[in-house]
C-alpha cells in the first residue's frame, strides 16, 4: 500500500501530480483550490490503485473503494476524503464510474476498437469533468456534455503522448482493429526511436478528434462562474498544446515524452487573453460535434 499517493495534503498531491492543471488552477479562490485538490487527490488514488500496485492488491484495494462507494463498509482509508467530495455536491454514481474505469486496468481488458476507446475515455476522464462542474459551481446542467467533451480531448492527449510509456508496460489504449489495419503491434509502439509512418498516421486521426472535443467543450466555457472559468480554459488550452507540440513534431511519439515547459505555460497563458475577449468566452452556445454514439447515453 506503501505505492499509493498519501491524500493527507491534497493540495501537495495536485501540485507535484498534476503540474499543468496546478499551474492554471492559480486563479482559483482558496476554497475553490482546496476542493478542487481534494477531487484531483481522489482521482489519483483511485488511478494508482489500478498502476502502481500488484494485480491483486490492485483488485483488492478497487474492491474496497467500490464497497465503500456502495455504502456496504463503513470505512476506508480515503473516506473522510471521499465524504468530503461528496459535500461539495459530487454524486456516489460518478465516483463509482471512475472506479469502474480504473477496473478497466485492473482487470487487464483491451480497447478493440473506438466503442471501447471512447468508453475508456469517459471512465476515466470525461467523469471527471461531470464531477468538476459542481466544484466550481456550475449550475447548467446541460453543461455536463461540456465538461465531459475535455476530459475526453484530454485524455486522447494523454494516449497519444503516452504510447511508448504504456507500451513498455504491456498497455495499449489505440483501439486494437485500428492497429491492426496498420500492421502495428505491441513491439512497435515500444521501441524507442523514430515512429514509423502508420503509426504517425494513426495519433494523427485521434489528435484530430480531440481537437473536436477541446471544441466542443469550449461552446460551454460560459456556464462556469468567472474566475474558474479562466482557469479550466487554460488548463485545455496546455492540454491542447501538448498535442499540437506533437502535431509540430510530425507525432514522432517514441521519440519520448512530449511535456510543456514552464516557459511554454506562460506563452499559451498569454495566447490565452484573445479567448477571454471572444464572444464564446462569455456566451455558450449550442455544440455541433456529435459526440461517438457510445457517449450519447451517458450524456446529460
Amino acid at each position: 500500500m506503501n505505492a499509493l499517493v498519501d491524500v493527507s495534503s491534497p493540495e501537495k498531491v495536485m501540485s507535484k501530480h498534476g503540474k499543468s492543471f496546478y499551474f492554471a488552477s492559480q486563479v482559483f479562490t482558496k476554497d475553490m483550490m482546496s476542493k478542487t485538490a481534494s477531487l484531483y487527490a481522489f482521482c489519483r488514488y483511485v488511478d494508482d490503485c489500478a498502476d502502481e500496485l500488484e494485480p491483486d492488491e490492485s483488485a483488492e484495494e478497487i474492491r474496497k473503494i467500490e464497497l465503500y462507494l456502495n455504502e456496504e463498509t463503513q470505512t476506508h482509508e480515503i473516506s473522510e476524503l471521499i465524504e468530503n467530495i461528496i459535500a461539495f455536491g459530487v454524486s456516489r454514481d460518478l465516483m463509482k464510474v471512475l472506479v469502474e474505469g480504473m477496473s478497466f486496468d485492473v482487470n487487464q481488458k483491451k480497447v478493440e476498437n473506438d466503442d471501447d476507446f471512447f468508453n475508456y475515455c469517459y471512465l476515466v476522464a470525461g467523469v471527471v469533468g461531470q464531477m468538476m462542474c459542481p466544484v466550481i459551481g456550475v449550475k447548467h446542467k446541460p453543461a455536463e456534455k461540456n465538461a465531459i467533451a475535455l476530459g475526453i480531448g484530454m485524455q486522447i492527449t494523454n494516449i497519444c503522448r503516452d504510447v511508448l510509456e504504456d507500451a513498455k508496460n504491456s498497455r495499449i489504449y489505440l483501439p486494437a482493429d485500428v492497429l491492426k489495419k496498420n500492421n502495428l503491434i505491441l513491439d512497435d509502439l515500444r521501441e524507442e526511436g523514430e515512429t514509423p509512418q502508420s503509426l504517425r498516421d494513426v495519433v494523427k486521426i485521434y489528435l484530430d478528434i480531440a481537437d473536436l472535443y477541446y471544441s466542443t467543450s469550449y461552446d460551454g466555457i460560459a456556464y462556469i462562474p468567472v474566475r474558474p472559468r479562466l482557469a479550466i480554459i487554460l488548463a485545455g488550452e496546455i492540454y491542447r498544446s501538448i498535442g499540437r507540440k506533437i502535431k509540430r513534431n510530425n507525432y514522432n511519439v517514441l521519440s519520448g515524452r512530449t511535456y510543456l515547459s514552464l516557459a511554454e505555460k506562460i506563452w499559451v497563458s498569454l495566447k490565452v487573453i484573445p479567448k477571454i475577449l471572444s464572444p464564446r468566452f462569455w456566451v455558450a452556445r449550442p455544440s455541433e460535434h456529435e459526440f461517438h454514439k457510445v457517449l450519447l447515453g451517458r450524456l446529460p
